[in-house]
Formats: structure tokens, sequence, C-alpha cells
């Protein structure tokens, strides 16, 4: 596997930033629709976000990481070692979501 360019980074960053901001957006309305006959569909968009979002972390990951084997790939003792590490777009996911990152 070879690595990935810098412009690829940066449109898988980008894609990850527009994803965070639409699944802040679903969530905020799947707030306003508990107890409403949408919530059920509120609450569908927002998980499929969230799928979304994941993917689009492990794609970015796969990008940043030659050694990087998937979401599920094992063995475990590897997936335990490389779960230590940061990569640097990670600290831009977890500032957004403890929301400390300012919105566009």
């Amino acid at each position: 596997m070879t690595t990935m360019t810098s412009e690829e980074h940066d449109s898988a960053a980008q894609r990850l930033h527009v994803q965070l901001l639409e699944q802040d957006r679903l969530d905020e309305r799947y707030q306003d629709a508990i107890g409403t006959t949408t919530e059920l569909g509120a609450y569908v968009r927002l998980r499929a976000a969230g799928d979304q979002v994941a993917a689009l972390e492990a794609w970015l990951h796969w990008i940043d990481d030659e050694a990087y084997r998937g979401l599920n790939a094992g063995p475990f003792e590897l997936l335990a070692e490389s779960s230590d590490i940061a990569l640097p777009w990670e600290h831009t996911v977890a500032a957004h979501r403890s929301g400390s990152l300012l919105s566009d």
C-alpha cells in the first residue's frame, strides 16, 4: 500500500468535517422530534449520519496510516497497539464532539 497524498487527506478531512456538521444538525432535529410522530424517522437519519461519520473516520485513518487494517481487523494485539496512537485528525473529531470546535 502506498502513502496517500496530502490532497486525498485534505479531501477526506473536509468530507468528515461536513458530515460531523450534518450529524449535529440531525441531532438537533431528532431532539426536536422526540415525542412526535417524526421521532422514529429523525432517529433513523441520525443513526445513518453516525454510521457515515464512522466510515469517514475509518477512511481517514486508512489514508493516514499505512498499517491500518480496518475497523474490525485482527489480530486483537495489533488493534490494541494501534489504538494507542492518535492521528492528527482525531483531535479535530474529539474537539468537535466535545463542543470546543467552532462551527462554520
